[in-house]
């Protein structure tokens, strides 16, 4: 085992610092322009006049074309890199990357930061001219706060695991406080920003020192090109090659440890510092904010204790000499608190100059173990005795009061059931949730009413109890499905109670079914089963209930077209049977999110004639749009049966992996093996990724012929309708700023030359958005007829990642410009009168809000 550890150790410490600069390429926390919520804080801090933050914005504007070409060129460069290095690695393989491809991504990235800096700094000299000197010098700290964000990001990545005191940034903490800061306190940090961004910037210098050293290591060992099984044979029978690991991981370790602990040394000193010049309760709150991010260990049972004396001052039983005594306590445990956790960090502080990969992997103890297992154990005795003496002041009354928080027994909630093919249920529930019962509840969404009762929209087979032993059966016909069928079939309420009598009667033997098939699983999978066993009644008696089912769907649709004089081969029949075949074959778990979740796998008969939206739609539909749509979804199952029975088959394929995997787990396995394991996973990922994408394709392919067949007055209502549900990310609610100029635009008290300035405003926004939606849409197509090999991504498919990222990052900059400019445009107390919209760009805490 310890050869293992160490094999992975020296592995990963000498290849990660190689692949982990790769991250760079990805430029997506680097390569962010200024946002709009940064340039309109910063107008704000600057205290702007509208006529100066309107200038301002035609710098930006300017800025932003300039940072387009650095985008374009040299971030373009390194994404390039990146993605060539990518596509070397097929998915779960391993190998060392080659030097050339870290030494051309490191060079290039350093270049893209140094033209992004530059950047930046021309934005920042063309408004500092028609500022005063003191609006320069908040400028200033802007600009260095902007410069540094890069560096600190690439850092931090590395530091925080050896040193987390060198990955903290005291300046942003303290800007959580919303108090005037003295002289004094500026010239501290004015100095402490300037000291971190130069070791920020440093601490990039030795991470590629760092990495040099690492391929000058490979080169060495001959390790290039090997693959992880030709690594395992290398070392794992070497211990001397194990050794030599270790020693060369304390080479890669030091200059890094160093350079983080010096960073934590500025964060350390520079907050003593601070801690002096701020009041008692700053001070207290600053001190947390720090340590839980540089010392987590030494703030452990802070909170409870900050909770227990918040409760009890709250109590309204509490007397006026209790409250003394607790407000008395509390501040002796501030105070000695204080002392010990600042005892105990800096303890920590000093254990962490000096650190190898022996002690790291606590292989080795260290000079400070004993002292730090002391303080610990004397901290926990002092949290113990100002809980006991809490407890003393309130007496056992007050005691028992405060630690009944929780309500007796359970809320009753109330809720119509919704089904996952989107038709929602008739029947209402009354579920109790009670704490161990074995009952789930899968809410889709909630409402509350005027009298306090919450309502909640829940799957109806949800509301049974699992089979045992992790057996699983498809779920039923949904209760809807009388109702929905008999207005596709064309009969009447007389033909829907007909349907619904079937229905009832078919619905008995699914619960039989699945009674039966719960009691057998109980009897057949016993506990003294081996783990193998117990999975192979599993899936037999998941295939045998998965069968009865499609049995009982089969007799239901049989006795349906008996009782209502129906033909078996009528269209609407043979299309209703396909979509519940569909719906029973398709796979129920989704351990990566590929089943289809985000709604790109959608059914469209479900989509258009099986949902309550389907009803709502051809409510205002041409008779001509709606007659298209049920010839053409009557002939969808021949369009998508193939890729949605491959689908289905990969999914199944993946959750027969797990199983394997599972009783794998634990076992010792030799190169061969874990080769194999790899060859098959990678096996699996891509039929489930190539499955998928050919059902996206096929939709696709489906709604194309949809959409020239109908009129074109309601295509567009009909295309809706899917890329809503097949593409949710691209018009998620929150996203479309709309609702803000809507909501102005109607503002009674508008000057008429500021309705004018809103319309002209909601008019662009609206041209963009739509702009940005159609791009985000042609994205989602285009990965449907993607093909990727058998690597995890290639190029391609990085590039339109990138595009889907940039495309969001563009959204949010557009409705965070409508805001900004709705701002500038409405009066403060007209701002009042929009629902949403912040007075200010500033944290709800600003403005008087949680």
């Amino acid at each position: 085992m310890r050869i293992k550890y160490w094999l992975n150790f020296g592995l990963c410490l000498v290849v990660s610092l190689c692949v982990a600069k790769t991250s760079l390429a990805q430029g997506i926390p680097l390569a962010d322009p200024i946002t709009v919520r940064e340039l309109e804080k910063m107008s704000n801090d600057l205290n702007l006049t509208l006529e100066q933050s309107e200038a301002v914005i035609s710098v930006y504007d300017r800025y932003l074309g300039d940072f387009t070409r650095v985008l374009e060129n040299e971030v373009r460069d390194v994404i390039d890199e990146f993605a060539i290095a990518a596509e070397s690695f097929g998915f779960m393989s391993f190998k060392v990357i080659e030097r050339e491809i870290v030494d051309s991504i490191v060079r290039k990235a350093l270049r893209a930061l140094k033209a992004i800096e530059k950047t930046d700094a021309q934005f920042y000299d063309s408004i500092s001219g028609m500022l005063s000197e003191k609006q320069r010098a908040i400028l200033g700290r802007v600009a260095l706060e902007r410069k540094t964000t890069p560096y600190k990001l690439i850092v931090s990545e590395m530091y925080g695991g050896l040193n987390p005191g060198g990955r903290s940034h005291l300046r942003p903490l303290f800007n959580k406080f919303d108090i005037e800061p003295t002289v004094e306190m500026e010239e501290l940090l004015d100095t402490y920003d300037q000291r971190y961004y130069k070791a920020m910037k440093q601490g990039v210098d030795v991470l590629v020192r760092t990495i040099t050293t690492a391929l000058d290591m490979i080169d060495e060992l001959g390790l290039q090109g090997l693959d992880q099984q030709a690594l395992m044979m290398r070392f794992m029978t070497d211990e001397a090659a194990i050794e030599d690991l270790k020693r060369r991981g304390d080479i890669l370790l030091k200059p890094i440890n160093e350079h983080a602990y010096e960073i934590s040394q500025i964060n350390w000193k520079t907050w003593n510092k601070l801690d002096s010049l701020l009041d008692e309760e700053i001070a207290w709150k600053l001190r947390k904010f720090y340590f839980q991010r540089s010392f987590r260990d030494v703030v452990r049972g802070e909170k409870k204790i900050e909770k227990l004396f918040g409760g009890a001052l709250k109590l309204k039983e509490l007397n006026e000499g209790q409250k003394v005594d607790l407000e008395d306590l509390e501040s002796t445990f501030q105070s000695k608190w204080s002392k010990m956790t600042e005892d105990y960090a800096d303890l920590i502080e000093r254990s962490r100059q000096t650190q190898t990969v022996a002690s790291l992997s606590r292989e080795i103890g260290t000079e400070f173990d004993d002292r730090i297992a002391s303080l610990e154990n004397k901290r926990g005795e002092y949290v113990s005795k100002i809980e006991s003496r809490i407890h003393g002041i309130l007496g056992k009354e007050l005691l028992a009061i405060l630690q009944n928080d929780k309500k007796e027994g359970a809320p009753l909630w109330y809720g119509t059931t919704t089904n996952t093919d989107k038709s929602v249920a008739t029947s209402t529930y009354e579920v109790q949730v009670i704490d161990g019962q074995e009952m789930e509840v899968a809410t889709t969404s909630t409402s509350k009413s005027s009298d306090g009762i919450v309502t909640i929209e829940i799957d109806d087979n949800a509301l049974k109890k699992n089979l045992y032993g992790g057996v699983t059966l498809p779920d039923s016909i949904p209760p809807s499905f009388p109702e929905l069928a008999s207005q596709v079939v064309g009969l009447d309420e007389n033909g829907e109670m007909i349907i619904d009598s079937v229905y009832e009667e078919y619905r008995g033997k699914y619960d039989a079914t699945f009674d039966q098939i719960n009691l057998e699983a109980q009897t057949l999978i016993k506990e003294d089963m081996t783990a193998a066993a117990q999975k192979r009644k599993i899936r037999e008696l998941t295939q045998k209930g998965a069968q009865k089912v499609a049995e009982l769907d089969m007799l239901f649709f049989e006795d349906v077209v008996a009782v209502t004089g129906l033909d078996k081969e009528d269209a609407n029949i043979k299309m209703l049977e396909h979509y519940r075949q569909r719906q029973r074959t398709g796979s129920p778990n989704d351990p990566f999110g590929w089943r289809g979740g985000e709604g790109d796998t959608i059914d469209l008969v479900g989509l258009y004639v099986m949902s309550k939206e389907s009803e709502k739609l051809l409510g205002g539909l041409q008779e001509e749009t709606i007659v298209a749509i049920r010839k053409s979804m009557q002939n969808y199952h021949e369009s998508v049966k193939d890729q949605h029975q491959l689908y289905a088959d990969a999914m199944g394929q993946l959750a027969h992996l797990e199983d394997a995997m599972y009783l794998m787990e634990g076992s010792d396995q030799n190169g061969a093996v874990a080769e194999s394991i790899q060859r098959r996973w990678r096996e699996t990922f891509t039929n489930v990724r190539d499955s998928k994408r050919a059902l996206m394709l096929a939709n696709q392919d489906a709604m194309a012929m949809l959409l020239e067949s109908v009129p074109e007055s309601d295509s567009w209502r009909v295309r809706m309708e899917f890329v809503k549900q097949a593409y949710p990310d691209v018009f998620d609610k929150s996203a479309d700023a709309t609702k803000f100029v809507t909501a102005a635009l109607v503002i009674p008290s508008l000057e008429s030359s500021q309705k004018s300035k809103l319309e002209d405003l909601a008019s662009t926004y609206r041209f963009n958005y739509w702009d940005i939606c159609e791009k985000m849409i042609e994205n989602h197509q285009l990965t449907a007829s993607a093909k990727s090999g058998t690597n995890l991504v290639n190029k391609e498919e990085i590039d339109r990642q990138l595009e889907l990222e940039s495309l969001r990052f563009k959204r949010k900059e557009l409705s965070d410009r409508l805001q900004m400019r709705l701002r500038m445009i409405l009066t403060e107390d007209q701002v009042k009168e929009v629902p949403g919209l912040r007075p200010t760009v500033g944290a709800p805490s600003t403005f008087g809000m949680k």
